[in-house]
């Protein structure tokens, strides 16, 4: 009712959207609780966490509907009604909702799903406590905290990433501000001695974990020794709360990027200027897929001139933008695909066709722009970013710190392009800017590390 009573107030605020919301269409706009949103499908839909901390601060494990019997299937068929995507609001995190007071599988989907939403990763959720489920080390180590009062969890998030122990953070008992690694069975099983020591610690370290590693022979040989020192790495991960770790598939806190002395001792440098969405008048009363080619060519031109280089998906949403079109239909979608070919095949010449992106001919080499701030939720989908673009940021990376990793090369152009976390599409993405970088000779690779090219 709050959210019907809020949209009623906003339509007559502005009544630009009327169209939009006029009945008898084929799938008209709605609201719905979660009890009666079945059977519909729509593109996109929004969804309400409407549970949330009260005045006092305090979220009680009670979701309704969630809690009760067959509310994960509830939960099911709310997320399925998306034909393209869901966008979330929620006051809470994934890491807010506590398995150990909530039970049931209700409010652990909620958890997952939130985790999802928040990294675009689907990954099991929480721990095992079991003494059976760590190795004897794993097991030592977790019970020497526990009996100084600090509490922990065994075998902490996904298949191929678990954490041997995890602190937990006592403020929020669904977070966590310390991983342990130690070299147990998750450490020996590993295929190579580079996965262990370099890819995952700078995976975990992205997704903003503060790592402390035991070894056997130090806790079993040394103990006198290694107990006061990892207790001193508790001690700090508690004073650092602002940079609490989350469990694996959550959206990391940023962490330090450059860890290497020559970068880390250089001044933060902006590297990305701010992206602009192209916003201008255009002719009233026509519908954009009416247009002929010429005059939409003219309307994608004047959009390129902004915002190239640009996906064609984002292209045709940027029409309908400037058209008030809330949905992009197929012929609005060949229309602007077949501006941009005539755009780029002669005698224009005024735009080349990049795969699925669109560029003017007149700038080879893109402006990197930060996505921060955009209103557009489009652009910030990884596959939405130019791998032209992330390439000649990467150039301007390895220019600026000179030595540059691969992994730090990464998590700073994630930092540049106004991203908050370093999820598996958004990696993806980067890697092939990487690549690209090299195989178009703006940058080089020698011993593991990036070097810009004059």
């Amino acid at each position: 009712d709050a959210i019907i009573d809020a949209i009623e107030t906003a339509r007559r605020e502005d009544p630009s959207c009327e169209e939009f919301f006029a009945e008898g269409g084929n799938e008209p706009f709605f609201v719905k609780n979660l009890e009666n949103v079945q059977g519909d499908e729509r593109d996109v839909m929004f969804v309400s966490v409407g549970y949330g901390r009260d005045s006092q601060g305090n979220l009680t494990m009670n979701f309704g509907p969630v809690s009760s019997d067959g509310g994960e299937r509830r939960l099911n068929v709310l997320m399925t009604r998306a034909k393209r995507r869901c966008e979330i609001f929620s006051s809470i995190t994934a890491d807010d909702i506590d398995l150990a007071r909530a039970s049931g599988l209700g409010p652990r989907s909620l958890k997952e799903f939130l985790d999802y939403a928040a990294n675009g990763r689907l990954a099991a959720i929480g721990a095992s406590a079991v003494a059976g489920d760590a190795d004897p080390l794993a097991q030592s180590i977790a019970d020497a905290l526990r009996a100084k009062g600090i509490e922990t969890a065994l075998n902490v998030g996904m298949a191929g990433f678990f954490i041997d122990i995890a602190v937990v953070d006592p403020k929020r008992p669904g977070a966590y501000i310390l991983a342990i690694e130690t070299d147990g069975p998750l450490w020996s099983g590993a295929r190579a001695a580079r996965d262990r020591e370099r890819i995952r610690p700078a995976t975990l370290r992205d997704r903003g974990w503060q790592l402390h590693r035991v070894w056997a022979t130090d806790w079993w040989m040394r103990r006198d020794r290694e107990e006061p020192r990892l207790l001193a790495a508790v001690e700090d991960a508690m004073r650092r709360t602002t940079m609490v770790a989350k469990p694996i598939a959550s959206t990391p806190v940023p962490t330090p990027i450059i860890e290497r002395q020559a970068a880390s001792q250089a001044k933060a440098v902006d590297l990305c200027v701010p992206y602009r969405e192209a916003s201008f008048p255009v002719a009233k009363g026509k519908k954009p897929q009416d247009l002929d080619t010429i005059a939409m060519a003219e309307i994608v031109g004047k959009i390129l001139e902004i915002e190239s280089p640009v996906h064609i998906d984002e292209l045709a949403k940027r029409v309908g933008q400037l058209f008030k079109v809330t949905r992009v239909s197929a012929p609005l979608a060949d229309a602007v695909s077949q501006a941009a070919r005539a755009l780029a095949s002669p005698p224009a010449n005024f735009a080349k066709l990049d795969g699925e992106f669109v560029t003017l001919r007149s700038r080879p080499r893109p402006q990197p722009r930060s996505r921060e701030e955009v209103r557009s939720s489009g652009l910030r989908d990884p596959s939405m970013l130019p791998p032209a673009e992330i390439a000649e940021l990467v150039a301007a990376i390895a220019t600026a710190h000179i030595g540059v990793t691969r992994d730090d090369a990464i998590a700073e152009c994630r930092r540049q392009l106004g991203f908050a976390a370093t999820g598996a599409r958004l990696r993806e993405a980067l890697i092939a800017g990487v690549d690209r970088a090299v195989a178009d000779g703006r940058v080089s690779e020698r011993d593991g590390a990036l070097f810009a090219v004059a």
